[in-house]
């Protein structure tokens, strides 16, 4: 019973003390492997994409962010065939466990992905997340590596990124 005890009040205090100097609004970018799957279409292509974020923290375990992006450049399949261009933007409420130096994180929301300019989200749910982890230097800058998956894995991946809380004062 007492290493349960201590384990709960462990778990209780490291998360806040890893946030306590940390800024509310955060900005970052990523760039990571994507897959792309067209609505109807059995044809998955890879492709590299390249993404910014902005989010707001309520508080050290709640908040929302928003996301646009897309692949960088012109890839086949594996049947030669042109892959579309892919683009895409949403919004995710942010969940949080942060940790001394590190920060879990999970997110869910809506995203509009477009090939070529279409909207895949008529043919397909809109609902978006993902997983990730934040490694931070100092007190304001992190790496993270994170999994994503938009509109259904319309188009999903892996990406390594950037993160940097602004100087702006904090609210809690």
């Amino acid at each position: 019973m007492r290493r349960i005890l201590i384990a709960v009040a462990l778990l209780t205090v490291l998360p806040s003390t890893a946030w306590a100097q940390r800024s509310n609004l955060y900005g970052g970018f990523a760039a990571g492997g994507y897959v792309i799957s067209p609505p109807g279409n059995n044809d998955e292509s890879n492709t590299t994409d390249l993404g910014l974020r902005l989010g707001y923290h309520f508080t050290n375990f709640i908040g929302i962010e928003g996301r646009l992006g897309a692949n960088a450049h012109d890839v086949t399949n594996s049947n030669s065939n042109s892959v579309p261009d892919a683009s895409y933007g949403g919004v995710f409420a942010r969940f949080d466990l942060p940790f001394h130096g590190a920060n879990v994180y999970a997110l869910l929301g809506a995203a509009d992905v477009s090939l070529d300019g279409h909207s895949v989200t008529d043919q397909r749910d809109a609902t978006s997340g993902g997983i990730g982890i934040e490694l931070y230097g100092n007190e304001s800058t992190a790496l993270s590596l994170e999994y994503m998956s938009y509109c259904q894995d319309s188009y999903h991946g892996l990406s390594i990124g950037f993160v940097h809380h602004f100087g702006l004062p904090s609210l809690r």
